[in-house]
């Protein structure tokens, strides 16, 4: 009934997220990462590469929030910070880390 496994993590590796897949999606994969925000809260989306994106096994509510979410002007995959035990910043700080290490340039 509970899942012990973080929801979110970041790695070397990539980015896992519980909600949106189980396998990590690789930091070659990530074409990029934007900040939005929706009624004063911020989340990031996360832009792939369409021949990953296609061999990407989703989780049932990914997939059917992602024509909703792109019907409302929000393109791509959406890593809420809500709920988790890490800030916004703290993910932000990750993300920078660990994506400079792995080749990308994350502003």
């Amino acid at each position: 009934m509970f899942n012990r496994q973080p929801v979110v993590a970041i790695s070397a590796e990539g980015i896992t997220d519980s909600r949106l897949s189980e396998k990590v999606i690789p930091w070659p994969a990530i074409l990029d990462i934007e900040i939005r925000e929706m009624h004063r809260q911020k989340f990031l989306m996360l832009q792939l590469d369409p021949a990953f994106e296609k061999t990407m096994k989703t989780t049932r509510a990914a997939s059917f929030f992602k024509p909703l979410n792109s019907a409302i002007g929000f393109q791509g995959h959406p890593l809420n910070v809500a709920g988790l035990d890490a800030s916004f910043d703290d993910v932000i700080d990750a993300l920078k880390s660990f994506g400079t290490a792995s080749g990308k340039q994350l502003d």
